[in-house]
């Protein structure tokens, strides 16, 4: 891949920070009662609205940024960003096997963890999900994290971040640099490890590839095989 964007890593500082700002905004304008309002319409409890409204919100929000920094100011394309056409080979190689491969490490290093501290907490999606009161809202919560969640976090975080990293450090600084702050903005101390080794791994797939459709693909394949395991430990 080309070790240079039109962006730079202050975009991405000023997006993240900007994001952040605009999500305490959105909570103080309003958003209890909203997702109040659209629970009490029958669209669902109001805990899986609350937490979707407050996705979406940062969906729209962290992409119109993205976008019209990259488009607008910076003169950069979708193209640049990593949408290109994807061969059906690195379709399923690194798409569907990336994901499992990403999957089955991070699990398994989540075991390893959960042996040494059996006391952490569960985390906060993983409480919703168990917390749904209908099979609509677990479909809703299937959607964010297989679609919304992984288009969102692949152009921020291996289009964007990690491509302008590429400008400045070599490959694995750049996955290093780049999985660390994916790890640790998820807030979750204990499992900031296992979450840093997956954002490596979808770094070096957009790094082979320089395919964003390939590392989506990958990210939502994990997050699915999670979801469904999720639901099968609730229903054993």
């Amino acid at each position: 891949m080309k070790d240079r964007v039109s962006w730079k890593l202050i975009d991405f500082a000023f997006i993240l920070l900007a994001a952040i700002i605009a999500q305490q905004l959105f909570m103080l304008m309003g958003l209890d009662y909203l997702a109040a309002l659209v629970s009490g319409l029958g669209y669902g409890d109001a805990e899986t609205m609350h937490f979707l409204i407050n996705y979406l919100f940062q969906f729209v929000f962290m992409l119109t940024l993205i976008f019209f920094i990259v488009l607008v100011i910076r003169k950069g394309s979708f193209a640049e960003l990593g949408f290109i056409s994807i061969k059906p080979k690195q379709f399923l190689l690194y798409g569907f096997g990336g994901g499992f491969a990403v999957f089955f490490v991070v699990v398994v290093m989540g075991a390893l963890l959960q042996s040494i501290n059996p006391q952490i907490p569960p985390q906060t999606f993983e409480e919703i999900v168990r917390n749904a009161k209908s099979n609509y809202a677990l479909l809703i919560l299937f959607m964010l994290v297989t679609v919304f969640a992984p288009f969102l976090e692949e152009v921020f975080y291996r289009g964007f971040l990690y491509q302008a990293m590429r400008a400045h450090f070599n490959v694995f600084s750049s996955c290093l640099l780049a999985g660390a702050i994916f790890g640790l903005v998820h807030f979750d101390i204990w499992r900031s490890l296992p979450l840093v080794t997956g954002g490596m791994i979808l770094c070096w797939l957009f790094e082979k590839t320089n395919n964003l459709w390939i590392t989506i693909l990958a990210h939502s394949s994990w997050n699915a095989l999670v979801f469904l395991m999720l639901i099968f430990y609730m229903n054993a």
